[in-house]
């Protein structure tokens, strides 16, 4: 598993008073994780933790590159001057690389914008 951009999202996590341990609690491998399928044109895999808490989402090559290359360092500025804006909240960008396989997968992480409340409507934009 490799982390892009670790500092940065350390960052991001520290703006929230997020710690890997609140993380960690979070991701409990006791519990079976809700797994989706997109609903919405990027087709994405969606996992969910048992909490609601946070999600892990699964990105094509080119939305990873659109996250790198073109939002980040905006939106970090953006977080540090709006510490209580409703933007979505991403606290990491992984690869992973199964074992039998040459290619990776990449994963975004997020604090679930649903949160684990039982009627929202939900939008694909």
């Amino acid at each position: 598993m490799n982390i892009d951009a670790p500092e940065v999202f350390k960052k991001l996590r520290q703006l929230d008073g997020l710690t890997n341990q609140d993380i960690f609690k979070s991701i409990n491998v006791k519990y079976k994780a809700k797994i989706s399928d997109s609903q919405g044109f990027s087709q994405a895999i969606f996992i969910s933790t048992q909490d609601h808490k946070y999600v892990l989402k699964t990105l094509k090559d080119q939305e990873f590159h659109n996250v790198f290359d073109k939002f980040l360092i905006f939106y970090v500025n953006y977080l540090e001057k709006n510490p209580d804006s409703l933007l979505c909240r991403i606290y990491g960008i992984y690869k992973i690389k199964p074992t039998s396989s040459s290619d990776y997968l990449l994963f975004i992480f997020l604090r679930n914008a649903k949160g684990p409340f039982n009627k929202v409507n939900i939008y694909s934009l």
